[in-house]
């Protein structure tokens, strides 16, 4: 029984950190991620699924400058 209330009092820990790192998140965090999201989304609509890889390097290394 004591490995149960272990791994219960665990479990509660890890789901409040949990929920205290999702909310310290910025917004502006969650807009780049969904904005690169978006990105590579289209380039893989365009290129019909098949790979797409190449079709993104000019996306990202302007980003990244």
């Amino acid at each position: 029984m004591f490995i149960g209330n272990l791994l219960k009092i665990n479990a509660d820990k890890l789901n409040r950190l949990l929920i205290e790192v999702w909310f310290g998140i910025q917004q502006s965090v969650t807009d780049q991620a969904i904005d690169q999201w978006r990105v590579c989304l289209d380039a893989c609509v365009k290129a019909k699924g098949e790979h797409f890889k190449h079709m993104l390097y000019d996306v990202l290394f302007h980003n990244c400058q």
